[in-house]
């Protein structure tokens, strides 16, 4: 799967009569694969993850290095690896979805507002999660 973070600046140049605020909220999302093993776990999180939705990942950011056959040059691709004791965090799904607003707190202080849950049986409006690993 894809997947869009946001707060990463790029070198996109602003559109013929866009707004600066416009702008910024463009140009701050950039594209990772994200890659989960094994693959029936993702296969399972596929199945709840739409366009839209909105996840918090925590994983290995790994380089993917291999020749390309037709131009024969080295190419890398960076992607987001959940392997181990990764997590994956579904926060809404696409449905919901709404223009993302800046986070007003640290990652280290969203712990504490977010509740576990089981994935299998998971109200709407709550957070799911599914962690990879031994338990």
């Amino acid at each position: 799967m894809s997947l869009g973070i946001r707060g990463i600046r790029n070198n996109w140049r602003p559109l013929d009569n866009e707004e600066p605020r416009d702008y910024a909220n463009r140009s701050a999302i950039q594209w990772n694969g994200v890659s989960i093993y094994p693959k029936r776990l993702g296969d399972v999180s596929m199945k709840h993850v739409v366009h839209g939705s909105i996840l918090y990942l925590e994983g290995n950011l790994e380089t993917k290095i291999f020749i390309d056959p037709i131009t024969s040059f080295v190419r890398r691709i960076r992607e987001i690896a959940l392997q181990g004791n990764s997590r994956l965090l579904f926060l809404g799904n696409g449905s919901e979805a709404q223009p993302m607003q800046p986070p007003s707190k640290g990652v280290d202080d969203m712990d504490n507002d977010m509740r576990t849950l089981d994935i299998s049986e998971t109200p709407k409006d709550n957070a799911k999660e599914i962690v990879l690993g031994e338990q």
